[in-house]
């Protein structure tokens, strides 16, 4: 029984967890509608698990100290985007307990995902439920209750997972424009990639291939006018209220500036834009914020020290391509059905239908339901087949 690993195992959990993620970016990309549909979560996740991986690939020793401050200087260099600073939080909370032990154990890991939940809280300036903060906080608090087992390290993941993804599942009923795309938050999901990197190397797993059931369904929630497959309709979703994001390092802090300094500069930039993360200390400080002034930002980071890996991205245009790519992928029909119980709705997914709409006599879907589910259906012309006469009007 595998109850503890050693450096050299982590070193590995690290660079396989970054590989999965790398894997999946896309998938995760796909669901990225908060904080603002611009469709890059995965790769921000990914980008920052790669920098990790990078330096820890340059530790030429599996002590942990020198490892774990490999991955927390490597994530915080690599993060990017709201989702990639968050997670070098994350790691950052991690590492600063695991590092303390030669040997890692559930419990050690359960402190360690404790302190990676605080951590990461207490970066952003206005915590949202319903975000990867909620998924590691559920996943702390599985793995507080799978450490008080006796367990092997792989069950103790495995539990910590399942929290993870049951907590996921909940995020549409947090985050309304969640539910309004029909899909569960794009960090969380990455998260748990991450974790099942890890996993997989106590299992003894190579593979990189993962399956996903992201969408948010109307069997979970009545209201939801989403189905079996759920598409992402970006032109359904709020309008990006401040257009650029813009990241970048404050290094060579001037020796005037002080810890109080720093945290006006926090504030300014919360009054002229929103996601503000501002990290670091007087030796070097990492800045992430939305914004319609960009050089307003530079110029009050000007005043603490000098800028390095500045990074300014139009989300606008982002959002717009994504918009465009969105309409050249339509396939020429797809089918909706109106299916009542279990067996029928078996069936109409074997015959390929895009869509199911549960309902029938007694319990007749709406027009606007008709009409959502055939919007989440990526095709040019919808066929809609309703199972009963009371339903052809609302279909018509």
């Amino acid at each position: 029984m595998q109850k503890s690993i050693n450096g050299a195992t982590f070193r590995k959990m690290i660079l396989n967890g970054a590989k999965l993620l790398d894997a999946h970016k896309t998938h995760v990309n796909e669901l990225n509608v908060f904080p603002v549909p611009d469709g890059d979560t995965g790769t921000n996740m990914s980008m920052t698990m790669l920098s990790a991986s990078r330096e820890v690939g340059n530790c030429p020793t599996n002590n942990m100290p020198e490892l774990c401050s490999a991955v927390a200087k490597g994530a915080l260099r690599g993060a990017r985007g709201n989702s990639g600073v968050i997670l070098s939080q994350i790691l950052k909370g991690m590492t600063s307990v695991l590092s303390q032990s030669a040997e890692l154990t559930a419990k050690t890991f359960a402190k360690a995902f404790a302190a990676g939940t605080d951590v990461a809280y207490k970066a952003v300036t206005k915590p949202k439920e319903g975000t990867i903060l909620t998924v590691i906080r559920a996943i702390s608090e599985g793995a507080e209750k799978a450490a008080k087992k006796n367990v092997e390290l792989k069950d103790f993941f495995a539990a910590v997972i399942d929290a993870g993804e049951a907590m996921l599942k909940q995020t549409p009923e947090m985050l309304p424009v969640l539910k309004t795309a029909g899909v569960v938050d794009a960090g969380g999901r990455g998260l748990l990639i991450l974790l099942q990197g890890f996993n997989n190397v106590l299992l003894g797993k190579e593979e990189t291939s993962l399956e996903f059931d992201d969408a948010y369904k109307a069997t979970e929630n009545a209201d939801s006018p989403y189905g079996e497959k759920a598409h992402l309709n970006y032109n359904d979703l709020a309008d990006i209220e401040y257009a650029y994001c813009t990241e970048f390092f404050i290094v060579n802090i001037y020796k005037k500036t002080t810890e109080a300094d720093i945290n006006l500069f926090r504030e300014k930039l919360m009054n002229i834009g929103d996601c503000v993360l501002v990290i670091g200390d007087l030796n070097m400080v990492k800045v992430h914020v939305h914004s319609n002034a960009p050089g307003q930002v530079l110029t009050y980071a000007l005043e603490l020290g000098e800028l390095d890996h500045l990074k300014i991205e139009n989300m606008l245009q982002q959002n717009r391509e994504m918009k465009k790519q969105q309409k050249e992928e339509l396939k020429p029909f797809g089918l909706v059905s109106v299916c009542a119980g279990d067996g029928l709705t078996a069936i109409f997914k074997d015959l390929l239908v895009d869509n199911i709409i549960e309902g029938g006599q007694t319990m007749n879907p709406s027009a606007d339901d008709i009409a959502k589910a055939c919007d989440a259906v990526k095709a040019k012309d919808v066929f809609v087949f309703p199972n009963n006469k009371n339903i052809i009007l609302a279909a018509d």
